[in-house]
């Protein structure tokens, strides 16, 4: 299924806020990455980040999702992204 069966399936009709949702999920659990693989640590050491719990981690993930969704509303209304007579180019 491609993401545009999926946006029609779902009845999703602004695709800018859509793609906004879906970069800032993938941003926030690349920047925590290596905190999510430290989690199922098979050999014990605990090395990389001791003492994180996975509840740690999803609010890390957490947070930065939503301070990304923030950043993007903020920069869609400053520079006024997404509108008919704002051009980029």
């Amino acid at each position: 299924m491609t993401i545009f069966a999926f946006m029609k399936k779902m009845n999703i009709k602004n695709k800018y806020v859509f793609s906004l949702v879906i970069i800032s999920i993938m941003v926030a659990f690349l920047i925590h990455f290596p905190e999510l693989v430290s989690l199922f640590d098979v050999t014990g050491q605990n090395a990389l980040f001791p003492d994180m719990s996975v509840l740690d981690v999803a609010n890390e993930v957490f947070f930065t999702f939503v301070s990304l969704l923030l950043l993007f509303a903020m920069n869609t209304y400053v520079f006024g992204f997404n509108r008919q007579k704002a051009r980029i180019s």
